[in-house]
């Protein structure tokens, strides 16, 4: 099967993957909101699980994968097999040992973490220490998330997606298991431990399907392989500039401390729903594009590299700004369906939904970025994200002070939002230095009609909603209001005969051999 037609089949199975996972975490959140809702438990493990994850992002999973897979693709594109699985092994090793000791010394120093992460929380006994226990049960999962990280950069390398798309599934199903069975015994602990032992199935399953498949893992540690130092150089500034995201988070996490637990997990919950779009889609295409971005560069062949990462950014426009708009104007009613029963309330409702409406200006411009730090990893100039994101972290900690006193946490949200949009912006201009000039001007005017036809859409949606509402319900109402825009949006385009929606049908029905790598950039 032509390649390029292979890598259309992979979005749309990592795609399918994808929407599985997140359904399954959406249901995930809807029993953590039936259970504890906005409640000061809730609070302690949304701060307790975003410090461990920040560590994960720095040093392990996604960060050790973007290191991982332009050296090892590197090796496999020059047949060289036997090196590449040795400098795997290598790195698994070296993975184990500095995480474990970073585990060891995080979860001693525990309390002084929290104090850091989270200084509102230290006028409550109580809380704090809640939070403290909590984060102790879930640190050790970047370890094993460490590990996930170069089998699953292993898998993708060797074009297999499935296993690696379909392993957050039952991520999620482990979770909801250990919720459901031991809730009532153990209360906000149940979702503690569900995430330690869903991290370590998650691991298990994608080892066991490279197991025997190309070649063979051996325990092994060594510093002096070229190789490994190559990645050991990628892998710091990588590590930074995608932990930068979470640094915004964790700054997030310390002004939204202020505001109480509640309004911190309220952002915590909208950031889920904010997130489906760029963990279903932009996601999606970044893993399926990124080692052909790594092929394209080993080749020093820019001139289909450029229209690539155009045409990727442009679907990923395509899909995230629509959605983007509905989340806008239907905010509330869309966190009404998915939380609201048991112990989440209608005054909670409002909460997510306030933060929610923030957060969804910037959808489009996290998406994209996603894409494009990804292009800068295949280039490895991995420091140029890292810059761009270091400016960002200082202008995202200015505007939450800024914005959260008029806007409250809405304000922690739109911040986020426009330092995303800052973030893009400067990548693409970045980039250009090093592939050479991008004609960006397709890219805005695509982005101008999209958000046109958004917008249409949108208004049509909630004048439908608001119609519908009195005559059918909530959930009949929002789902016929959320088809017909749709509908809408797909006529519109169709219409207006926009490329993205093109190359869209062509990757669902297969019936383009160069779906993404066209010279029209």
């Amino acid at each position: 099967m032509n390649t390029k037609k292979k890598l259309a089949r992979a979005a749309v199975i990592i795609m399918a993957a994808t929407i599985l996972s997140r359904l399954a975490g959406f249901a995930r959140e809807i029993i953590m909101a039936n259970y504890f809702g906005l409640s000061p438990a809730r609070g302690a493990f949304t701060v307790a699980y975003k410090i461990p994850n920040l560590l994960r992002t720095l040093i392990a999973d996604t960060a050790i994968s973007a290191a991982f897979i332009p050296v090892f693709t590197e090796l496999i594109t020059k047949e060289n097999k036997e090196e590449a699985f040795k400098i795997a092994s290598i790195m698994i090793g070296i993975t184990t040992i500095v995480l474990s000791v970073l585990t060891v010394l995080s979860m001693v120093f525990m309390p002084y973490i929290i104090i850091i992460s989270a200084p509102g929380f230290t006028s409550d006994k109580a809380l704090f220490d809640l939070t403290v226990s909590l984060s102790r049960i879930i640190f050790p999962t970047v370890i094993f998330l460490g590990i996930t990280g170069v089998i699953t950069g292993m898998l993708h390398s060797f074009q297999h997606f499935t296993i690696p798309a379909l392993a957050p599934v039952l991520w999620n199903i482990v979770i909801i298991a250990v919720l459901v069975l031991y809730q009532q015994r153990l209360g906000i602990y149940s979702a503690a431990w569900g995430i330690l032992i869903a991290t370590v199935v998650q691991l298990a399953i994608q080892f066991l399907h490279l197991r025997g498949r190309e070649g063979k893992l051996f325990l092994s540690i060594s510093f002096r392989n070229p190789y490994i130092k190559e990645m050991l150089k990628l892998i710091i500034p990588v590590s930074l500039s995608l932990g930068i995201i979470n640094f915004n988070v964790f700054v997030d996490t310390i002004f939204a401390s202020y505001l109480g637990p509640n309004r911190l997990a309220a952002i915590d919950s909208a950031f889920r729903i904010f997130h489906l779009p760029m963990g279903i889609f932009a996601i999606t295409i970044g893993t399926v594009l990124f080692p052909l971005f790594s092929t394209l560069i080993a080749k020093k062949d820019f001139a289909n590299f450029k229209p690539t990462l155009m045409n990727g950014i442009s679907q990923i426009f395509f899909i995230t700004v629509p959605v983007s708009a509905m989340f806008i104007v239907l905010s509330r009613q869309i966190v009404k369906i998915i939380y609201q029963r048991g112990q989440f309330g209608s005054e909670d409702t409002s909460l997510v939904a306030w933060a929610l409406v923030f957060f969804s200006f910037g959808i489009p411009f996290a998406s994209a970025n996603t894409l494009v730090n990804r292009g800068f990893y295949s280039l490895k100039k991995n420091w140029i994200p890292l810059y761009v994101g270091g400016i960002n972290l200082i202008s995202n900690a200015v505007l939450d002070w800024l914005l959260m006193k008029p806007f409250s946490h809405g304000g922690i949200c739109f911040s986020t939002s426009l330092v995303s949009a800052f973030n893009f912006i400067a990548l693409i201009y970045l980039i250009q230095r090093e592939v050479g000039k991008i004609n960006t001007q397709p890219l805005i005017k695509s982005f101008l009609k999209i958000s046109f036809i958004s917008a249409i859409m949108a208004a049509c949606s909630y004048i439908l909603f608001n119609f519908l509402y009195a005559l059918t319900g909530l959930t009949a109402a929002l789902s016929l209001s959320l088809l017909s825009g749709g509908i809408i949006y797909i006529t519109l385009s169709w219409l207006l005969k926009l490329k993205e929606f093109e190359i869209a049908k062509d990757v669902f029905l297969y019936k383009k051999k160069d779906v993404l790598i066209e010279k029209k950039f």
